[in-house]
């Protein structure tokens, strides 16, 4: 895919090339993000500071450059799929761990109301019997 955005950006098919995903904060929290994947954001050095040494590429700075943007890209994209499912899976087990504490919740109060109906039941039945024996 990086290589297909790629080509298709130096063909003049895109711009800018966006990647949307879901930023993992923590596990009860994510947050969407939007990151530039192209064009590169290129800073050149301050005035002032020291002067940068050419550096000489073989088999030149155009190939290399060329084979090098596709390999980042993979890994920037490769990096928000990661996030985008660890994001996921907190959410998830955020969510059962929800639902766990609601059925418990939901189970003690079941428990409860067929408890008192039964405890009443016995007392219903005792109280007839003993109203059967003095008559």
């Amino acid at each position: 895919m990086a290589k297909l955005l790629a080509k298709g950006f130096l063909a003049g098919e895109y711009d800018e090339i966006y990647v949307g995903y879901t930023n993992f904060v923590s596990m009860l929290t994510q947050s969407p993000a939007l990151l530039k994947l192209l064009p590169l954001n290129y800073q050149p050095a301050a005035k002032g500071s020291a002067p940068r040494q050419l550096t000489l590429y073989d088999p030149g700075s155009e190939a290399v450059y060329n084979a090098i943007v596709p390999e980042y890209l993979a890994g920037l994209l490769y990096g928000a799929a990661c996030e985008s499912v660890a994001s996921e899976l907190g959410a998830r087990r955020t969510a059962m761990d929800a639902a766990s504490k609601n059925a418990g919740e939901m189970i003690e109060a079941l428990s409860l109301h067929y408890n008192r109906a039964r405890q009443a039941a016995i007392t219903q039945e005792i109280t007839e019997i003993v109203a059967g024996a003095e008559a």
